[in-house]
């Protein structure tokens, strides 16, 4: 009887193990390689001289416990039909044959947009039919793909993107108890270090910029690399790439740290942890996954946990200040003209997307640590856009990819969308000023000079040159979808998720929606410091367009650009 009754207690101790060990496993390894199966062992086989023997590990199928991702149970392809799928699968993903989990995602197993379409051509060459993008892209497994090939499945499942619920995210945006200060580091003092997280990224390029152009400073950036050396090697080599070349002082004042955002104690060494806490006066943190189609679990590694790791680094420096480069997507999409001031906001109905909900996570506990005493300020940059004066950017956003997106199906559609566009540049010089500054803990909200509407890009593009069809949305949703399904490449296919037949998701937008940012604290903190920005006009967007044909983003249009392509340029109240 005694032994019976542990028995459950023994199971759920071993699941709660195999949960662990997967979160574990999911921090370190990229998706595509993380275990689907585990088994647990009292101890391994050995082999006389002390060493595992290998051939005496037991398969999963024969071990005592052995579970998929996630905790259920593995599901073997049952049907000649899902045998099949799960072959192509393997074959196209480069895998070695194996037992296939059928619920296990396509992206999960490391597959791609193009992998995907690959895919959806032998599985159409091989059965007959067409693979049905959109409902495969909602539930990518072998398990549904088989059953929408043979008729089986039901109505379409909402759209597959790993969102948070609400319980999830106001748990994981309370703060560890032990993140709180020790004591009073006294603001206002001399800033002779500076920590940059995401240096080696788009905006840790002009960051760094901006805080090299002070005399004297030194910059400590935390990347992953072998050494010290390699990781500053990387940042500045970042710089380079966007046109920022600093001068032999300049690249002398950068050293680096190996580190990693995603990893406890943000992956460095005890010894580097501990000088890093003692010499750095001030840490700007900008690391960020910034994937709109990642799903909440992938990027909370990075961009929750992360945050937790940097403010328990300021805590471990006695009270060092964080400046935190978060965003106005943090904040809910909500219909009418909702007003969003410069404070902590509660509210997240209307939080939508992995990469959003995650920075919401991230702002809400940045306040909560400043409400216990920390020195954190928090940034909500809009949409940020390229380098005003030669247009240098990263074309890795989806304002970027929506637009060569347009151009590479010659079909664009018109939609009632406003968009908070900021220049890198200038979001660098704000963040910088005010790190340096010395100044109270505050929230600002980082803005362009006035809202741009989405169909003023697609005017733009056309005034540029490019020969685009001006469709409504449901007839280009549908061009985009036969374009997905033909196999051909086109930047927006891998957000195919987030766009439904009738409208866009929440995730990038609500139509008809005009939300006020509140942006009173900032004009007060830059009065006088001469940080301004250009109106966004057609001089702009053109010096945008200009860079993307210079690098090959986009191919040259086909006609001259007209002189009468303007975009409306309005002053910001």
């Amino acid at each position: 009887m005694a032994h019976t009754a542990t028995q459950p207690a023994l199971r759920a101790r071993e699941q709660a193990l195999l949960d662990d060990v997967r979160r574990h496993a999911t921090r370190l390894l990229p998706p595509g390689v993380v275990p689907s199966r585990f088994v647990l062992l009292e101890d391994f086989p050995r082999l006389p001289n002390g060493k595992t023997d290998r051939s005496r590990l037991p398969a999963p199928e024969s071990a005592t416990v052995a579970r998929s991702a996630g905790g259920a149970t593995h599901e073997s392809p049952s049907t000649e039909l899902q045998r099949r799928v799960a072959d192509i699968w393997m074959d196209v993903l480069g895998l070695p044959s194996a037992d296939v989990d059928v619920h296990t995602a396509f992206d999960d197993l490391g597959g791609s947009s193009l992998s995907m379409m690959q895919m959806a051509a032998r599985v159409k060459a091989a059965v007959g039919q067409s693979v049905d993008l959109r409902r495969f892209m909602a539930e990518p497994t072998v398990a549904a793909l088989s059953a929408a090939l043979d008729g089986t499945v039901g109505s379409l499942p909402p759209r597959r993107l790993h969102y948070a619920d609400e319980h999830t995210m106001r748990a994981d945006a309370v703060l560890p108890d032990d993140v709180r200060p020790t004591h009073q580091r006294e603001l206002g003092g001399p800033v002779r270090r500076v920590l940059l997280t995401g240096g080696t990224g788009y905006t840790g390029a002009y960051v760094l910029r901006e805080l090299l152009r002070r005399d004297g400073l030194e910059v400590t950036v935390l990347a992953r690399g072998e050494d010290g050396a390699t990781v500053a090697g990387r940042a500045l080599a970042n710089m380079s790439g966007y046109g920022l070349q600093p001068d032999q002082q300049q690249r002398a004042r950068v050293d680096g740290v190996v580190g990693d955002t995603s990893r406890p104690y943000l992956g460095m060494s005890r010894v580097d942890y501990e000088r890093v806490a003692r010499d750095c006066d001030v840490i700007i943190h900008n690391a960020a996954d910034s994937r709109w189609t990642t799903s909440y679990e992938e990027a909370k590694v990075t961009n929750v946990l992360g945050s937790v790791e940097v403010l328990r680094l300021a805590r471990h420096g006695g009270n060092t200040p964080v400046h935190y480069v978060g965003s106005t997507g943090s904040l809910p999409t909500r219909a009418g003209s909702p007003t969003w001031h410069e404070e902590a906001v509660d509210e997240l109905d209307g939080v939508l997307g992995g990469y959003r909900q995650t920075k919401w996570v991230s702002d809400s506990l940045m306040h909560e640590a400043r409400r216990r005493g920390m020195h954190v300020t928090v940034y909500r940059p809009g949409a940020l856009v390229g380098d005003q004066e030669t247009g240098a950017c990263s074309t890795d956003t989806f304002i970027n990819h929506l637009l060569r997106g347009w151009v590479g199906m010659g079909v664009a559609m018109r939609y009632d969308l406003q968009v908070e566009l900021v220049p890198i540049d200038y979001c660098a010089r704000v963040v910088a000023h005010l790190a340096l500054s010395g100044g109270d803990p505050a929230t600002y909200h980082v803005l362009g000079t006035a809202p741009v509407m989405m169909d003023d890009f697609l005017e733009h593009l056309i005034g540029y040159g490019y020969p685009l069809d001006v469709v409504d949305y449901p007839r280009w949703y549908e061009q985009l979808l036969t374009l997905a399904e033909a196999g051909e490449e086109n930047d927006l296919v891998p957000y195919l998720p987030l766009f439904s037949p009738e409208a866009p998701g929440l995730e990038i937008g609500l139509a008809g929606n005009r939300p006020h940012f509140d942006h009173t604290r900032l004009d007060a903190a830059l009065e006088g410091s001469g940080i301004e920005q250009r109106p966004f006009d057609a001089d702009v967007m053109t010096t945008y367009l200009d860079y993307f044909v210079a690098t090959g983003f986009l191919p040259a249009p086909p006609t001259s650009p007209s002189p009468t392509a303007v975009l409306e340029s309005e002053t910001a109240p």
